[in-house]
């Protein structure tokens, strides 16, 4: 189930894993709250990113600290007969490297991502990456050269405007 929430100019996002019925069946998979210039984790301390497909019906988060794995991974959450289903990284094999992981951006036709990543073979600390899906499965990222990252950290990567403009920190 996904629900906002907030007092004006801020929004909590809570994903949680429903029963048929619509009925939480367990904890929130993941909460935050974005007000103003704050991002607040709502819990867990794991959730970092949370990007949605344009159709609304895939919820892609990067999570730390989950089944074991110290690093930030992508997971995605599936949203099927108006429930949100249990995070999961299926699909995403290609994408988590082992390394850092942060979703941050998904093209109008949902067919690629955007991430940073501090995956060995970077120009930096986190470099920007696109990955494409083929088949349903997301492709291992590309680093998007040296004309977008430098030796410093390149991060959430915006898309925007059919993919032709691009905004990073």
């Amino acid at each position: 189930k996904f629900s906002r929430v907030g007092s004006p100019g801020s929004l909590t996002v809570v994903i949680r894993a429903v029963d048929g019925s619509n009925n939480p069946t367990g904890a929130n998979l993941a909460s935050a709250t974005i007000d103003g210039d704050d991002f607040t984790d709502n819990g867990s301390g794991r959730e970092e990113t949370i990007v949605f497909s344009p159709d609304g019906l895939i919820c892609y988060l990067t999570i730390k600290d989950r089944e074991g794995v110290a690093n930030r991974e992508v997971w995605q959450a599936e949203y099927i007969n108006d429930c949100w289903q249990t995070p999961t990284r299926s699909g995403l094999e290609n994408v988590n490297s082992g390394s850092d992981e942060y979703i941050n951006s998904i093209s109008e036709d949902g067919n690629t991502i955007y991430l940073c990543s501090n995956r060995p073979g970077g120009t930096g600390g986190f470099d920007l990456y696109i990955s494409t899906k083929n088949a349903g499965d997301w492709q291992t990222p590309v680093n998007m050269g040296t004309v977008l990252n430098s030796a410093e950290d390149d991060i959430y990567p915006l898309v925007y405007d059919k993919g032709s403009k691009i905004i990073f920190t």
